[in-house]
């Protein structure tokens, strides 16, 4: 598979992703606001919540949040861009839904003056598929980069 069909399709994915996100939101904003809908009894629900804070609800400046999420995606932007440049597809392809993500709760920032979130568990917080979408690309990226580094570890003992 060429490198430009390879980059091509993880950023669709990540792209689809997004696009599901927020077609939801718009679904709890517009029409389901005060829905509140059992997927699996009381333990996992759609229901619409605002986070106005950082995660877990945490407060924060909004400025603040804004100027940092920003900086962090022209960051993430970069490391990405490299990371495709050097053919590195997991890191690439981890870093493409953290950005995904970043960028679709930082719209809802700008739009809403919070995140909104819909995916509800009990004993836990209430969150989206953005924050599925960081929270398992930093999981990969994490996971690739310890398996790269054994990897590298065990190419150079087996040299010695």
């Amino acid at each position: 598979m060429s490198d430009n069909l390879k980059t091509a399709g993880i950023i669709s994915l990540a792209a689809v992703f997004f696009i599901v996100d927020r077609a939801f939101k718009w679904l709890f904003i517009n029409d389901w606001s005060r829905a509140d809908f059992k997927i699996i009894g009381d333990w996992f629900r759609l229901r619409l919540s605002v986070n106005q804070g950082i995660a877990f609800s945490l407060p924060f400046n909004f400025d603040l949040i804004i100027i940092l999420t920003c900086l962090a995606l022209l960051m993430l932007v970069y490391i990405a861009w490299r990371s495709c440049v050097d053919r590195r597809w997991p890191i690439f392809a981890s870093l493409s839904f953290v950005i995904a993500g970043a960028y679709s709760n930082l719209l809802d920032r700008l739009i809403f003056h919070g995140v909104i979130d819909y995916f509800s568990l009990t004993h836990f917080s209430v969150f989206n598929l953005a924050d599925a979408m960081i929270v398992g690309g930093l999981a990969a990226i994490i996971f690739f980069s310890r398996k790269s580094k054994r990897r590298a570890q065990d190419n150079l003992e087996s040299r010695r």
